[in-house]
């Protein structure tokens, strides 16, 4: 729970402002929810256009189900590891492989949905009371965190199910938590906790740890997605006070993406490989946002007016994510 905590802590210090200009296209479109639910969200696409994500009820009786819509917005229901149980997909890679977690009255599971829907469930290191796979890439290998009992680490899980832990930065954090996976297996993250603030790390494929560092005067950062061509974006608090969009180049350096004009504050969430990015700001409420691969910003078009938040851009650019209250999964194309 504390790090869903921690997560909810970063999108709500977004505060509310006005005065962007929207971006003319793409168009925003609704996924279809599965039948008998009246939410849905979507966290990501691959090239062929199908995303993932979860459809359900945001009242009693409670349920979520694991969806895949294609390409033409057909949803499909996933399943869980037991009749009945709920779920949630949160990555899909090229060759349709998906990757979330499946939960029940007694138990909680990370899991992996082959190509032709067959779900399995993922190996746990022991010690941990859940874990969760957030992040996917072409080759089968998967990031995510686990926590409960033991403090919380990140993991990588290998295609064949091989699961590694990944300690935090040295120096006194105590915290790691995985967000995103490179075609080469290197995860990024964050560091925290041992009273620190958070702090985007790199774990690459050959063991070695990495800080990715803040922006000049600024203080926590936190890094959420990575290209194939090692470009990891994020966000960092700057000397403003403000979260700011920024990635980070494969030599390490750092790039403030800012804030869109007229708002308080910006985060990332995907990129795509040719360095467009994904994200949301607060404009007169939450906006999903895309940075070209130069740093300009527009605003994506909301969908019958409501709040929006983007996920994820696959290499067509096509963006996907979530809209209004409650929540339904968008598309924009």
């Amino acid at each position: 729970m504390r790090t869903r905590l921690l997560h909810a802590a970063w999108i709500t210090a977004l505060a509310l402002s006005a005065g962007v200009p929207a971006a003319a296209d793409p168009v925003a479109t609704q996924l279809p929810h599965l039948p008998g639910a009246s939410v849905s969200q979507a966290y990501g696409i691959n090239d062929a256009g199908v995303a993932v994500g979860y459809s359900g009820t945001d009242s009693s009786p409670y349920w979520s189900r694991a969806v895949r819509w294609s390409a033409d917005g057909t949803p499909t229901d996933l399943g869980g590891l037991q009749e009945g149980a709920s779920s949630s997909a949160r990555a899909i890679n090229a060759g349709g492989v998906v990757v979330g977690e499946s939960w029940g009255d007694d138990f909680r599971a990370p899991v992996r949905w082959s190509a032709d829907g067959v779900i399995s469930r993922m190996d746990s290191p022991a010690g941990y009371e859940v874990a969760y796979p957030i992040a996917l890439n072409d080759a089968g290998q998967a990031a995510g965190y686990g926590a409960g009992a033991s403090p919380t680490r990140a993991l990588r899980w290998q295609a064949d199910g091989t699961v590694t832990e990944l300690p935090p930065l040295p120096g006194g954090y105590v915290v790691s938590m995985a967000e995103g996976i490179g075609a080469d297996g290197t995860v990024v993250g964050n560091s925290q906790g041992g009273g620190l603030g958070l702090r985007a790390t790199k774990w690459n494929p050959d063991g070695t740890i990495t800080d990715l560092g803040l922006l000049p005067d600024g203080y926590q950062s936190r890094a959420l997605g990575m290209n194939r061509h090692g470009v990891v974006v994020g966000v960092s608090r700057a000397a403003d006070a403000r979260d700011h969009a920024v990635k980070w180049n494969p030599d390490g350096t750092i790039v403030d993406l800012g804030v869109p004009s007229g708002g308080s504050s910006a985060y990332t969430h995907g990129i795509n490989d040719a360095g467009d990015v994904v994200g949301s700001t607060y404009v007169a409420g939450s906006r999903g946002v895309r940075w070209s691969s130069d740093g300009t910003a527009s605003l994506l078009p909301r969908l019958n007016g409501a709040d929006s938040e983007a996920w994820a851009i696959n290499n067509n650019g096509v963006v996907v994510g979530r809209s209004g209250s409650p929540f339904v999964a968008i598309k924009w194309q």
